[in-house]
């Protein structure tokens, strides 16, 4: 039996609501926090990852909710933020679970709705998508949500790229991206095919073999110290908090822009990155395509492939007017992308 209970909302006052949910006989357990929904009902993936304890899980799902707010007013859509997290390991994950779960979902009668996250494929997707309709494919017939997500990733760094360093040709491109997963390997693809010098770091041995076999030419860095390479771009595409106190001062890129959520451990160091000469393009604006893709079979009329593709490249554009409007203030494009979701949502 599925155990849905509100949470006391005393204690998330920055959120609208936040429930735990479980089935034990399935192994079942986790969070949704639907943070704000002014601008439309509330979205946002689902991330299946063995958590050490229920405070760590409650931190990531109240941080991801409110990024998934800004991400959706920053990009324009007619959405709110939420997100879920399900305390388990892959090898936890059955058709009995996620079954459980799309009940879940289902509860909440279209207020929240969501998709693919880390640990929740586009084939998990599938399959909850028949038990109710709040769980979003994202890939009926159409390109993976992974590719789309990295494709606006791919639009934001080189927009970045050609507004920084615009005597630099694409293919003498420097980059380090942290993380070969769905995201992270889509993106390799695309800047691959560019010519750009990548150099990779990816924690499971698995993937970073089948990479350099695809892509014999990329260059391997150690996880935990590629953010220090010497390197045009950093692009997280792993988990959250790559950016904290002790790794922004050891930064050796001059842009950072990628697809992991929560790059930023405090956004107060901000400042420090800026004045240090490292443009930080926010996470919420580089990795909205994923988002755009998925939410659009939500709109009037149905999944429209001309909408998608148009909002993909907003993100470049959107990443350059940031760019162009941080010189002109000399405020970080994080604080004046901040304003604009702010003053979209008080419309």
């Amino acid at each position: 039996m599925t155990k849905i209970r509100l949470l006391n909302p005393k204690k998330y006052p920055r959120h609208e609501q936040v429930y735990s949910f479980e089935d034990k006989a399935v192994g079942l357990r986790g969070y949704i926090a639907i943070h704000n929904t002014s601008l439309g009902p509330a979205t946002g993936g689902t991330r299946l990852y063995p958590y050490n304890n229920d405070a760590e899980a409650l931190e990531d799902v109240l941080k991801l909710s409110e990024a998934m707010t800004y991400k959706c007013a920053f990009a324009g859509l007619p959405f709110g933020g939420g997100k879920a997290v399900i305390m388990a390991s892959p090898q936890q994950k059955t058709k009995e679970l996620l079954k459980s779960y799309a009940k879940v979902i289902h509860f909440f009668g279209g207020k929240y709705t969501t998709g693919t996250d880390v640990g929740i494929s586009d084939e998990d997707a599938k399959y909850m998508s028949t038990l109710t309709p709040f769980i979003l494919r994202g890939t009926r017939g159409r390109t993976s949500t992974s590719l789309v997500a990295a494709r606006g990733v791919y639009e934001s760094i080189t927009a970045s790229f050609r507004e920084l360093l615009p005597k630099k040709k694409l293919s003498a491109m420097t980059i380090a991206i942290k993380g070969a997963g769905k995201i992270g390997a889509e993106l390799i693809r695309l800047l691959y095919s560019r010519e750009a010098r990548i150099t990779i770091a990816e924690i499971n041995p698995a993937i970073l073999s089948k990479i350099k076999k695809l892509f014999p030419k990329i260059k391997t860095a150690d996880y935990k110290n590629i953010h220090k390479l010497k390197a045009d771009i950093f692009s997280p595409c792993a988990m959250g908090g790559d950016l904290n106190k002790k790794t922004i001062k050891e930064l050796g890129c001059r842009i950072i822009a990628g697809g992991a959520n929560n790059q930023l451990e405090d956004e107060k160091d901000i400042v420090s990155m800026h004045r240090q000469g490292v443009w930080y393009i926010p996470d919420y604006v580089a990795n909205a395509g994923g988002l755009i893709q998925i939410v659009d079979e939500l709109r009037k009329g149905g999944y429209k492939s001309e909408r998608v593709k148009k909002n993909i490249k907003n993100i470049g554009r959107s990443t350059t007017r940031l760019i162009q409007e941080s010189k002109r203030t000399g405020l970080p494009p994080l604080e004046i992308a901040g304003n604009i979701v702010r003053a979209r949502m008080h419309q």
